[in-house]
C-alpha cells in the first residue's frame, strides 16, 4: 500500500507497480528529477563506488570537468561540489538501473529508507503533521492544546443545529487561520520537504527537454522514426521527431536552410537545459542549479 503522504508537486502515479504507466509516470517532476539523477556520470561513479569521493575525478566527463573548474573559480572551494553530492547519495542513494526505467524508478519510489518511509515520500513529502483537528479525548489532550500557541480549542454547543454550527466554525477558523490561494499552496517553494523543486515547472516541458537528449545520446525510449528521412541534420532529425516546428516570420521567405538553422538552435537550447538539470540534480536542486 502506497504511503498516505502529502506531496506539493504531482506525486507519481504507476498504474501497475509490476508494470508502470508510461504516461503516468512522466507527469511526476519527481520522476525526472530522479531521471535526471540517473544521467549524471559522477553520480552513477559515486554509486559505483559505494560513495567513495577518491573516484569521481576519473569517471567525470569533459563537460563536467569544465563546470567542476568554473564552480572552483567562482566560489573558491572546488570539494564542495562533491561533498554536496555525497550528501545526495546519502538520501537519494543508487539510481543505477538496467533494463525498463519505468519500472526502475517505480522500485526506487517504493523502497523503504532506514525510517520505514518509502524513499520519495522521505525524500519529497511534506512533513508527518504532529497534530490534527480532533475531539479533545480527556482533560490532559484539552490542556495540552490549551497550552499550544499553535492550535485553537473550539466549543460547539450539540443542541445547535448542524447549519449555525458550521456557519459559527468557519468564522472562528477564517479569524485565526489565513487563507492561502490556490497557487500559493502548489508553489514548491512553499514545502517543507527534505527535498523540493526550486520553482515551478511543466512536466511536459522536462519531458521535451529529456527527448531530445535521450536522442542525442542514443538512449530514448522511442528511436527517431524511419519516416524522417536519414539524409537530414541530426539535430533536424531530432527536432522532427519530438515535434519542433519552425515558423517562417511575416512576410519572411524562409528557405529550408533557414528552417534547418532554427531547428538546431531549438535543439541546442534544450540540450543545455538538460545539461543542466542532470548537473543541478547532482548537486541535490531541481529543475534549475542554484
Amino acid at each position: 500500500m502506497t504511503d498516505l503522504r502529502h506531496f506539493i508537486s504531482h506525486a507519481p502515479r504507476f498504474g501497475s507497480y509490476a508494470n508502470p504507466v508510461r504516461s503516468k509516470v512522466e507527469q511526476s517532476p519527481y520522476y525526472w528529477w530522479w531521471y535526471a539523477l540517473t544521467r549524471n556520470t559522477t553520480y552513477c561513479a559515486l554509486c559505483e563506488g559505494g560513495g567513495d569521493l577518491s573516484l569521481l575525478a576519473d569517471s567525470q566527463t569533459e563537460t563536467e570537468q569544465k563546470d567542476d573548474a568554473q564552480r572552483a573559480s567562482t566560489s573558491g572551494d572546488s570539494f564542495k561540489a562533491h561533498s554536496d553530492m555525497l550528501k545526495v547519495y546519502d538520501d537519494f542513494g543508487d539510481v543505477r538501473y538496467e533494463g525498463d526505467r519505468y519500472r526502475a524508478f517505480c522500485d526506487w519510489w517504493r523502497n523503504r529508507v532506514n525510517t520505514n518511509e518509502q524513499r520519495g515520500a522521505y525524500l519529497f513529502a511534506e512533513p508527518l503533521r504532529g497534530t490534527w483537528t480532533r475531539v479533545l479525548a480527556d482533560e490532559a489532550d484539552l490542556q495540552s492544546a490549551w497550552d499550544d500557541d499553535a492550535q485553537i480549542v473550539i466549543a460547539v454547543p450539540i443542541h445547535q443545529t448542524r447549519h449555525h454550527a458550521n456557519k459559527s466554525l468557519t468564522r472562528i477558523v477564517r479569524k485565526h487561520i489565513a487563507e492561502q490561494k490556490g497557487r500559493a499552496i502548489s508553489d514548491p517553494r512553499s514545502s517543507k520537504a527534505r527535498y523540493h523543486l526550486n520553482t515551478a515547472v511543466q512536466p511536459r516541458a522536462l519531458k521535451l527537454a529529456f527527448d531530445i537528449w535521450d536522442l542525442r545520446n542514443d538512449c530514448a525510449v522511442d528511436p527517431i522514426p524511419q519516416r524522417i528521412p536519414k539524409t537530414l541534420p541530426h539535430n533536424v532529425r531530432i527536432a522532427r521527431a519530438v515535434g519542433l516546428k519552425y515558423k517562417a516570420r511575416s512576410g519572411e521567405v524562409a528557405t529550408k536552410a533557414d528552417e534547418h538553422r532554427n531547428l538546431t538552435t531549438q535543439v541546442a537550447r534544450y540540450l543545455r537545459t538538460a545539461r543542466s538539470m542532470i548537473t543541478a540534480a547532482g548537486e541535490g536542486v531541481f529543475p534549475t542549479r542554484q
